[in-house]
């Protein structure tokens, strides 16, 4: 990019002068130059980066994105600990080097990625549990299937990632630690007080059912077994729902 305004000053400051701005040409090879260069200054235009500077901040955002979406899944098939830096910039189809241009460190990419599976989580609750026919029944089928089970890449990140959570730093603690309050929250409005046990408490008892039989239908070897783990929570919260029910 031709820097006009710095020319024009060493043009004036040879001494010479014929009525153009850059004096008179020294030889026929700086004609396309000054021309150029006289454009420019009596224009005020300057030559400028800013679209392709732009295009690079958009493909960066994109590319970001992209991680984020990519650790999200593989985190919750893998864990933490399964997915390396080079596995997952490969998986999002973009090189190591680009990673460190987004993230300070994988633990901030964690607590990235985990903030978004946990607000995808939360939509998805809202979706079921704004069913006009028996929403709490709609919720615990789906979350207690064979189908959730098989699928942790698609499923509940607490479910998914709650074993290896206490092992990590603060921040992505606190993401789960709020991911959790915002559960028991939507669970509580639809499990009223009974006797000495508030909504809140309710709501944990039922949330820490749910997450457990998940868990211990995914670790099993046996899949008859797994398949009982998930249908006794599933007559545990149904039916002492119905039968409570006045």
């Amino acid at each position: 990019m031709i820097d006009a305004p710095r020319l024009a000053r060493l043009y004036r400051t040879s001494g010479a002068s014929n009525g153009s701005v850059l004096g008179p040409r020294p030889s026929h090879a700086a004609t396309a130059l000054e021309l150029d260069v006289n454009y420019h200054l009596n224009s005020k235009t300057y030559p400028t980066q800013e679209p392709s500077l732009r295009v690079s901040r958009e493909q960066a955002a994109r590319n970001k994105e992209r991680v984020i979406e990519t650790a999200d899944r593989l985190f919750r098939e893998r864990g933490f600990d399964g997915v390396g830096i080079d596995d997952l910039m490969a998986a999002a189809g973009l090189t190591r080097g680009g990673f460190y241009k987004s993230f300070a460190s994988k633990e901030a990419l964690i607590e990235t990625a985990c903030r978004q599976a946990a607000e995808r989580s939360q939509r998805r609750w809202d979706r079921l549990l704004g069913r006009e026919e028996d929403p709490l029944a709609t919720l615990v089928s789906s979350y207690l299937s064979m189908a959730h089970r098989d699928n942790p890449a698609d499923g509940c990140p607490y479910a998914a990632l709650a074993g290896e959570t206490g092992r990590r730093e603060r921040p992505v603690r606190g993401v789960f630690r709020e991911g959790i309050e915002a559960a028991i929250a939507r669970l509580s409005r639809f499990l009223p007080a009974r006797g000495p046990a508030s909504q809140r408490e309710r709501a944990m008892a039922g949330l820490a059912t749910m997450l457990g039989a998940v868990v211990l239908a995914r670790a099993v070897d046996d899949p008859h077994l797994s398949e009982e783990i998930l249908a006794a929570a599933r007559r545990a919260l149904l039916t002492r729902e119905s039968s409570q029910t006045p």
